[in-house]
């Protein structure tokens, strides 16, 4: 269901082609109110360490984004009261791999939105172990402690520094290993690909209402992209299969959409 964003309903009808019997759609939203939230943590895990075994990191990155949620909530804003969807936070350890382009989830956490991206930095590298890699992330983890508990799990944390935090020589250690690590950090947008799939998806928003199943779709949403990934790299091993991706402006002056069209709605991009 959370694989390809379907509904209680569609899958209740799509049910005897994958179960060989039917299935009751209030059965459905049963069963994902019935499921563990450390179950699916350990879910999460085994996938992460089964693509380990298929391929190497290069380096990691950590960062927030917000899923939205269907039920409203009242905020002051501009002096008014406004009603607007709910928003959680999804905070993200997540390891990438230039050979088969592959982004992994690593570790994932689901909070309210007021959470601290930095602050929950600790909670995702908790039981994870780096080999050196570089770990980058926004100057929202720019701490010392966050500092110290990369270093002390093995990796080499390149966050990007604040200005007038923390001095001393310390900091001048931490300033220089940046400098000399900043083309290496310009690469961090790769990781943005990850919320970037969930953003096209599922649209970074969830259609359940009650708070353990927001999190266990969230949850669900991640362990299914490293499924799909898990079976992309295997794919191409097995296959020998070489990837090659046509990038080309999306504008009215491209070949392959006509003139004075919306260029990239209702048509299917060209396949290399």
């Amino acid at each position: 269901m959370v694989c390809f964003d379907l509904t209680y309903r569609e899958v209740e009808a799509f049910a005897p082609g994958f179960a060989g019997k039917p299935i009751d759609h209030s059965m459905v939203g049963w069963a994902l109110r019935r499921m563990g939230l450390n179950y699916l943590r350990l879910v999460l895990g085994l996938t992460r360490k089964r693509l380990r075994g298929e391929l190497e990191f290069e380096f990691y990155f950590v960062d927030a984004t917000g899923i939205s949620t269907p039920r409203k909530i009242v905020r002051i804003r501009e002096m008014r009261r406004v009603r607007e969807h709910e928003v959680y936070k999804l905070h993200a350890l997540a390891g990438y791999s230039s050979r088969t382009s592959a982004l992994v989830v690593v570790s994932a956490r689901v909070t309210r939105a007021n959470a601290s991206a930095g602050a929950e930095f600790q909670r995702l590298v908790h039981g994870i172990r780096g080999n050196g890699e570089p770990l980058r992330g926004d100057s929202a983890f720019d701490t010392l402690r966050n500092y110290e508990c990369a270093e002390r799990r093995g990796f080499i944390p390149l966050f990007r520094p604040r200005k007038g935090w923390f001095r001393g020589l310390r900091r001048r250690e931490i300033l220089k290993r940046f400098d000399r690590n900043r083309k290496l950090y310009r690469r961090r947008g790769i990781g943005e690909a990850l919320f970037a799939g969930l953003e096209n998806r599922y649209g970074a928003r969830t259609r359940c209402r009650r708070r353990k199943t927001k999190h266990a779709w969230v949850l669900l949403a991640l362990i299914a992209h490293n499924l799909r990934t898990l079976m992309r790299v295997r794919a191409m091993k097995q296959l020998g299969i070489f990837c090659l991706l046509l990038i080309y402006p999306t504008n009215s002056l491209n070949p392959w959409f006509p003139r004075g069209s919306r260029a990239g709605h209702g048509r299917a991009c060209p396949r290399a």
